[in-house]
């Protein structure tokens, strides 16, 4: 039992270092560090004390359970985390550490340094004199486990936001999951005690490529739920932007048109005072330059567009931004009300936000909006200063909360998606330059016919 005693201790070392690479991200509770460092003392005094009973398969995967259930429990002690995310994060962990476990033992196979017992690095230190560790085997193992927790973090753990709430709604997949992981790890064992009676290699070797299979199915989909849980959240805050845009667009829209009109009624009126009192030719026209700023409405062909640029050549005259566009309206006539809202404010509005950063003599947004024969080519561009992420092509918020920021770049995405456009963005000699281009419309139609 000797080898057993001793493998637990390592176990609990690879699953903690497995805990810390999902957990590391979330909440942390007050004096976390004092409180880490004491569960994790704890967690070597419950190994110490857990007896082995008996030395077989069904004792010895109980006993890792039973390691696997206090340490979750520790981290939750530590964490600032709902059971739900502590659960998720150590399922996931265990699962890696299993991953680790499994291809470390290939290597100790296909290396031939392994000697009929499969014990994790002890594999390899079995002799007639007893065991011991072998120098070649730690090798093999610190480099296996090495490498799988390094890919494992890249592929799974980094897809775990900081502070983020992993509830998964479909709670039966997740059970299933830890049910496939429990019975992995008892074929495991069996393979392991079987090993020792009658070692057959080959039979060792796709034992364990099979643990290797059911784990790496187990984080697909744990992590594929995550991701559509993100999907959906992210999704339903776009549909709550689209819904506010479409409220907010009929707002400006009546806005709009009764600023045009006061302003031209009171146009007439202020000429009227200055034909008629003792008011210089040069206070009418500066009376009037003042207020033609609010009757600067914009005619592009399209109303919707129209209202766009008018409401936004207003926050620019009032920021000392340029704003100038050259827009054949009417080349977007097959695009919903809503979605030229959608496409075209959130564009411009990330323009001005990023000129209001910049000097003034810097502070230019251009627009040009050209039908050609076969598509509608929309293009914008405006200086930058500020250092760009980007993620699929599209460039990420430089807000502080990315959980409340960075819609914009995917509500244009999904509108250019709508219509079978393309996007795409570069960033030259501090120019942000956006292009659109959406297949004309009759083309589109042709298209969609010859599908059906």
């Amino acid at each position: 039992m000797a080898p057993l005693f001793a493998y637990k201790f390592l176990f609990l070392t690879e699953l903690l270092i497995s805990e810390w690479l999902f957990l590391m991200r979330l909440k942390k509770k007050p004096n976390f560090w004092p409180r880490f460092i004491a569960g994790n003392l704890l967690c070597y005094g419950f190994v110490w004390i857990f007896p082995i009973l008996f030395y077989n398969a069904v004792y010895a995967s109980f006993m890792f359970l039973m390691i696997f259930v206090f340490v979750t429990a520790v981290m939750k002690s530590c964490f600032n985390e709902s059971w739900r995310n502590i659960i998720f994060c150590s399922i996931a962990a265990y699962t890696v550490q299993h991953i680790a476990y499994g291809v470390s033992l290939l290597a100790l196979i296909l290396t031939g340094l392994d000697h009929g017992l499969t014990l994790g690095m002890y594999s390899a230190t079995i002799s007639s004199e007893g065991w011991g560790i072998s120098p070649f085997a730690a090798v093999v193992y610190v480099d296996s486990y090495a490498l799988v927790y390094w890919l494992m973090f890249l592929f799974f753990a980094n897809r775990i936001k900081k502070n983020e709430d992993l509830h998964i709604r479909t709670g039966i997949l997740l059970v299933l999951v830890f049910l496939i992981l429990v019975v992995d790890i008892f074929i495991n064992a069996a393979i392991i005690y079987y090993a020792q009676g009658s070692y057959d290699k080959f039979y060792v070797l796709a034992g364990h490529i099979y643990n290797l299979l059911c784990c790496g199915l187990t984080l697909s989909i744990q992590f594929g739920l995550l991701m559509q849980k993100q999907l959906k959240d992210e999704l339903g805050v776009v549909y709550l932007m689209w819904n506010q845009g479409k409220k907010q667009l009929e707002m400006k829209r009546e806005n709009i048109d009764l600023i045009n009109l006061k302003c031209h009624d009171l146009k007439h009126l202020i000429r009227e005072i200055g034909e008629n009192a003792d008011i210089s030719q040069q206070a009418c026209t500066e009376i009037e330059k003042v207020i033609s700023i609010y009757d600067s409405s914009v005619q592009t062909g399209n109303k919707t567009l129209d209202i766009i640029l008018t409401e936004k050549s207003l926050s620019c005259n009032t920021n000392h931004i340029e704003l100038s566009c050259i827009a054949d309206g009417k080349s977007l006539e097959f695009m919903d009300e809503i979605d030229i809202y959608t496409l075209f404010g959130n564009a411009v509005d990330n323009a001005i936000e990023a000129v209001m950063q910049l000097e003034e003599d810097m502070r230019v947004v251009n627009l040009t909006v050209k039908q050609k024969q076969d598509r509608v080519d929309i293009s914008l561009y405006n200086y930058y200063q500020a250092e760009l992420e980007f993620d699929n092509g599209l460039p990420q918020t430089t807000k502080g909360n990315k959980d409340y920021h960075g819609f914009g770049m995917k509500s244009i995405q999904r509108v250019v998606d709508k219509y079978e456009g393309y996007l795409s963005v570069t960033t030259e000699e501090n120019v942000f330059t956006l292009d659109i281009f959406f297949p004309h419309q009759e083309r589109r139609a042709s298209v969609e016919t010859n599908v059906s």
